[in-house]
């Protein structure tokens, strides 16, 4: 429970908040034609018109990530993983190569699909 902002009180059985957090190798920060992740998380050109799934009241803007496995000649499938509701942040790392770090905050939970 929260007051004002501040956790007062924490209950056996709140569902948590799940953190994703994921690196990618940087190619560009943003290109006229293309959306590229950096436009995405800051809601930058066409991105800004996108649904926000957390709905109109919401303070961040959120979005559903879905991150896919693809599946084998064995099983057929892919595997994927929905992040529902998710706001993210994101950093630039200079380097060897240059890389996008990503961090992902989810409050509406996680939905697995794929073989059993």
């Amino acid at each position: 429970m929260r007051d004002r902002g501040v956790i007062t009180t924490v209950r056996s059985g709140d569902a948590p908040v799940i953190q994703v957090s994921f690196s990618v190798h940087m190619r560009q920060f943003t290109d006229a034609a293309d959306l590229n992740l950096c436009d995405i998380l800051d809601r930058r050109g066409s991105a800004a018109g996108w649904a926000n799934t957390s709905g109109v009241y919401s303070d961040f803007p959120s979005f559903n990530w879905t991150f896919t496995v693809e599946g084998t000649t064995a099983d057929g499938a892919d595997h994927t993983a929905v992040f529902a509701n998710c706001i993210g942040t994101w950093k630039f790392s200079d380097g060897e190569p240059n890389k996008i770090e990503v961090t992902l905050e989810c409050h509406g939970g996680i939905t697995y699909t794929g073989p059993a």
